[in-house]
């Protein structure tokens, strides 16, 4: 979920061979580890993160 959304507000690069450089599993996973780490700063984004998470979306 933190993947999709962090998708839509920026885009993960196309490599040549026309898929993404990184997985939205990925992405989302990285912006998760990065708001942790530095929490003092980002804990409005935990907050958020944590929001989007809850959300029950479907894929169908």
């Amino acid at each position: 979920m933190v993947g999709i959304w962090l998708n839509k507000h920026e885009p993960i690069s196309i490599a040549k061979h026309k898929r993404p450089y990184i997985s939205l599993f990925r992405y989302g996973l990285d912006y998760l580890r990065k708001i942790l780490f530095n929490f003092d700063s980002s804990e409005h984004l935990f907050l958020y993160s944590l929001t989007l998470l809850n959300q029950k979306q479907s894929f169908t």
